[in-house]
């Protein structure tokens, strides 16, 4: 391990970033900062697969779900997660893919905050299912008619090719390759998004997810989630290392954020619009526009106000500090959690039509209500577990690998020529 340092970085012009190299360093453990964040996430990750282990032995019958709404709180957590990765992969796929130097140095800590958070997600939906021993058939008989069967692929392959990815930053002999791996990252990471997405697009039993205009919604919410993720972790980052982000790099973050935030918020009104236009959808979009149900509160407060609003508010008002990001960033996860709660609980809790052209006749089975749901201790639990790995995992390899930057060294060339025009000045 280095040693502990507490250097401060200055904003990398292109032609200063190509006559420098940066020097990276693992992650030290600053006045127990580090030590206490692993044990907090060793205990969430702890109590995440104890609850899991609880409920593969009682069954569901422990959780808030039942035979109407089969994805809870766990899934939210999870999908959320899973596109989050995709986002999480921004600072990347702009130093790597589009040129832009200046967010080189934070490109590897991109990287593994993009595979922590999959393997996080997925690692909830695995427990969550009730049967993960049966992953290995999942593994090994592929029914390509199957959209799952694409994401076992596509989720596999996200996470080599970030391993990849990661081993051409860290490798100096690979590094001049790094750039052909962010673009194959950059092109994976839509993939995955897209894969996510059709899970619920091609689902034509539920009028909430298809059509599959809610694929470039997910996209779009993706690199929004993501970003805002990673701006927390950079902010930690900061403060427990007295590392300091260039203020410049930091106000552009944040701007693109809230951008991103708008975007997102554009393409799921998109869907919802669309879905007024069609019949049997009309239903859904009514109860997630207008303010007359659970649905369209989770979606006008979470989503619009606290995940839109206040965060472009913060992110656009005036230069970027720590405080004003910190709440940005958590105020675009909340509005993200409740896009999901909309879209996927909100879409189990609207009564599916069986007879095209008849209403539902109410009954003691709930029939033709919308649904109500509240997740029990079991799902807090496994959900909160997940994001625990997820930090674990990434706390983990900031530990073991140089991933931060630690200080800019002059190249040799540069320190030769440097030489020589003393020399001359000095003669």
């Amino acid at each position: 391990m280095l040693g502990c340092v507490m250097p401060v970085f200055p904003l990398f012009s292109m032609k200063g970033f190509t006559q420098q190299r940066m020097v990276y360093q693992e992650l030290s453990d600053h006045h127990g900062a580090y030590t206490l964040a692993m044990l907090i996430c060793a205990a969430l990750t702890v109590a995440g697969g104890v609850v899991a282990y609880y409920m593969h032995h009682r069954g569901h019958v422990i959780t808030g779900m039942d035979n109407h709404i089969v994805w809870g709180l766990p899934h939210v957590v999870a999908v959320f997660l899973i596109v989050s990765a995709s986002g999480a992969l921004n600072v990347a796929s702009i130093s790597s893919v589009f040129g832009k130097n200046n967010y080189a140095p934070w490109a590897r800590l991109s990287v593994l905050l993009a595979a922590a958070l999959l393997l996080g997600g997925l690692a909830i939906i695995l427990l969550d299912l009730g049967r993960p021993d049966r992953l290995i058939v999942a593994l090994t008989h592929y029914n390509f008619k199957s959209v799952f069967t694409w994401n076992i692929l596509l989720y596999s392959g996200f996470i080599a090719v970030c391993l990849l990815y990661l081993m051409a930053l860290l490798t100096p002999n690979w590094q001049t390759h790094s750039s052909k791996a962010g673009w194959l990252a950059f092109i994976w990471r839509l993939l995955l998004t897209t894969g996510t997405g059709l899970i619920f697009g091609v689902l034509l039993a539920r009028n909430a997810y298809f059509p599959w205009l809610i694929v470039p919604a997910f996209i779009a919410a993706s690199l929004s989630f993501g970003l805002a993720l990673f701006l927390l972790v950079l902010l930690w980052v900061q403060r427990s290392t007295a590392r300091v982000v260039p203020v410049t790099v930091l106000s552009r973050l944040t701007r693109l954020n809230a951008k991103l935030a708008l975007i997102a918020l554009v393409s799921v009104l998109l869907h919802h619009g669309v879905n007024m236009l069609v019949e049997e959808n009309r239903s859904f979009a009514r109860l997630v526009l207008w303010p007359n149900s659970w649905i369209s509160v989770w979606f006008w407060l979470g989503q619009v106000l606290v995940g839109t609003a206040l965060p472009c508010w913060l992110f656009l008002k005036s230069t970027a500090n720590a405080r004003n990001t910190t709440l940005g960033a958590i105020t675009i996860v909340l509005g993200g959690l409740a896009m999901m709660v909309v879209l996927i609980i909100g879409g189990q809790a609207v009564p599916m039509p069986v007879v095209d052209g008849f209403s539902i006749v109410n009954s003691s089975f709930q029939d033709g209500t919308v649904l109500s749901y509240w997740p029990k201790l079991a799902e807090w639990l496994l959900s909160v577990g997940g994001v625990g790995l997820v930090l674990f995992l990434a706390l983990l390899g900031m530990r073991v690998l140089p991933i931060l930057p630690q200080r800019i060294k002059p190249m040799p060339n540069v320190v030769k020529r440097n030489a020589d025009v003393d020399a001359i000045s000095k003669s």
